[in-house]
């Protein structure tokens, strides 16, 4: 909301100028400051994780390379789609609603908050900030709603099931987005947030599971998987400016079918990896 109402429209024209940019970055970086201070005080415990290898028939329990454990290897790559598929909605929502949401009656427009809609020819029209304000209020908050009823749902149902499931969703929603642009994309684009809002956690658990000692260098290939999130999107944005701005959503699909399949078959790559070596 705050890089909204910096950077962003809230008439017809659409905001070029670069001159503000520098404004959110200050207020991140900000924030920032004040995380890497309360680590660099707060106590870290040391990990020691559950080895849940079967031993061998001499009673041992040998490990895999790291890069032989099926289970951990694929959630590296499922996480870097999906990291992919996040920060290209995240990113290219704005532009999405901006394109393909309809006109609204005059009257709903000026209830809407100032700066959110804009007249012409007496219908209301979403502008650059008022997507903003959808992107935070919406989506952010179906993210937000996601991750409390999430935490609750992964207690009942298994979470590698949950991460297929939620992902087959979105699939769904990615399909709407494309070929139903109105209120009925604009919809599902939003929903989208709220499936998404387990995925990142539940990937980490999943692929860390089981690794035992190598725990903590198991995670630090997790964490790089949030590379996807700066290659993808160029591609996504590619397709976009190439064929249309809906087209471009192609991307996150197929991102959600490989998380769809690595959730639904992680205990078969699972209980291969926990057999003796």
């Amino acid at each position: 909301m705050l890089g909204g109402s910096f950077i962003l429209s809230n008439t017809e024209e659409v905001n070029t100028s670069n001159e503000s940019l520098y404004l959110p970055y200050l207020l991140v970086a900000g924030i920032v400051f004040v995380i890497v201070a309360v680590f660099i005080f707060a106590p870290i415990p040391e990990l020691h994780a559950q080895q849940e290898a079967k031993p061998d028939s001499g009673g041992i329990k040998q490990e895999r390379p790291l890069f032989k454990e099926r289970h951990f290897v694929l959630a590296i790559l499922s996480q870097f789609l999906y990291v992919a598929a996040q920060t290209g909605i995240f990113s290219f929502f704005i532009n999405y609603v901006r394109d393909y949401m309809p006109a609204m009656p005059g009257g709903f427009a000026r209830i809407l908050p100032d700066g959110m809609t804009y007249m012409k020819d007496g219908m209301g029209h979403i502008t650059e900030r008022g997507a903003s304000m959808l992107l935070a209020g919406g989506g952010f908050g179906l993210f937000l709603l996601g991750r409390f009823s999430g935490s609750m749902i992964l207690r009942r149902v298994r979470p590698h099931i949950t991460l297929g499931g939620y992902a087959l969703t979105n699939v769904i929603m990615m399909i709407i987005v494309i070929l139903f642009p109105g209120w009925f994309s604009i919809s599902a684009l939003l929903l989208s947030f709220f499936f998404m809002s387990i995925m990142y956690p539940t990937h980490f658990a999943l692929g860390i599971r089981g690794l035992g000692e190598r725990t903590k260098l198991g995670s630090s290939f997790m964490v790089t998987a949030i590379l996807g999130g700066s290659v993808m999107p160029i591609l996504m944005g590619w397709i976009a400016d190439n064929y249309s701005m809906r087209t471009g959503f192609i991307m996150p699909l197929f991102c959600f079918i490989f998380v769809m399949i690595y959730g639904f078959n992680w205990d078969r790559f699972f209980k291969h990896d926990m057999e003796p070596v």
